[in-house]
C-alpha cells in the first residue's frame, strides 16, 4: 500500500488512516445535531482529519518520493493539500473568525488546485503520458459541466458580484484540476483513484457552493460535503503511492 516507504512509516500511515476514519465515524456517532440540523461531526474533528492528510502528504513528499523522479510531484501534492487545509480553516467560522471567510477559502482552495494541476502535468511528463486531443476534449467537457453547475446551482444574485465572480473563477480551476486527473486516469487506468478523488472534490464543492451562495440546505449537508470532500483529498494524496508503482 505504501511503496518506497520504510516499515516504521507504514505503521504511521496505517495508524493515521485508522485515526482519520475514526474521527469522522466517532464524531458522527457521538456528536450532537447542530442547531441548523446541518452537521453532527464537530468542526474541530474535521480539521483534525484534514491536518492528518497534510501530514500524510508531507511524508509522501519527504520520504516516499525522496530520491525519485517524482519528488516534485510529492511537493506539489503536499502544497495542494496544505492550501486545502488553510481553506478548511478559513471556512471554520465557528472556530476562528476571519474577514470575508468565503473569499479567503476560495483563494486558498484555488491555489491548492493550481498546485495539484502542476503535479498532474509533472506526473504526465515523467510517465510519458501525452494525448493532446484527449486532454482538450476532457477539459472541454469538464469546463462545460463545471460552469453549467455553477450557473444552475451556485450563482446567486443575493451573494453579490465579488462572490459570484470569485466562485466562477474558482470553478474554472476546479474543473481544470478534475479534468487533468480524469485525463491521466484515461491514459493510465491505475490512476483511477486519483480521478475518483478529484471528482469527489468537484461534487462536494458544488454542494458547498449551493449552501454558501444560495443558502440551499438539507439535513446533515455539511457532513455530506465533508464525506465527499475529505476522502477525495485522501485519494489525491495517496495517489502518490500509485504513481510510485508506475515508475
Amino acid at each position: 500500500m505504501f511503496p518506497s516507504i520504510g516499515s516504521p512509516f507504514n505503521v504511521i500511515f496505517s495508524i493515521g488512516l485508522v485515526l482519520w476514519a475514526g474521527l469522522f465515524v466517532g464524531g458522527y456517532a457521538g456528536g450532537t445535531l447542530s442547531e441548523d440540523r446541518t452537521s453532527r461531526v464537530a468542526r474541530r474533528l474535521k480539521l483534525g482529519m484534514s491536518l492528518l492528510l497534510v501530514g500524510a502528504a508531507l511524508i509522501w513528499w519527504r520520504v516516499g518520493t525522496a530520491g525519485t523522479s517524482l519528488s516534485r510531484l510529492g511537493a506539489f501534492i503536499f502544497l495542494g493539500m496544505l492550501f486545502g487545509f488553510l481553506g478548511d480553516v478559513s471556512l471554520s467560522d465557528d472556530i476562528i473568525t476571519l474577514p470575508q471567510p468565503v473569499i479567503l477559502g476560495i483563494i486558498s482552495f484555488l491555489i491548492g488546485h493550481i498546485f495539484y494541476i502542476l503535479g498532474y502535468l509533472y506526473l504526465a511528463r515523467v510517465l510519458g503520458l501525452a494525448d493532446t486531443w484527449l486532454r482538450l476534449i476532457v477539459q472541454g467537457v469538464y469546463q462545460v459541466v463545471g460552469i453549467g453547475a455553477w450557473a444552475l446551482l451556485v450563482r446567486s444574485p443575493q451573494a453579490g458580484t465579488k462572490l459570484n465572480i470569485g466562485s466562477l473563477v474558482y470553478t474554472v480551476f476546479l474543473a481544470a484540476m478534475t479534468a487533468y486527473a480524469t485525463w491521466l486516469a484515461l491514459l493510465e487506468p491505475r490512476l483511477v483513484s486519483l480521478a475518483v478523488g478529484a471528482n469527489l472534490f468537484l461534487i462536494s464543492d458544488v454542494i458547498l457552493g449551493m449552501r454558501l451562495l444560495r443558502g440551499k440546505t438539507f439535513p446533515l449537508i455539511r457532513d455530506v460535503v465533508w464525506a465527499l470532500y475529505n476522502p477525495g483529498q485522501a485519494l489525491i494524496v495517496f495517489s502518490v503511492g500509485t504513481a510510485l508503482r508506475l515508475l
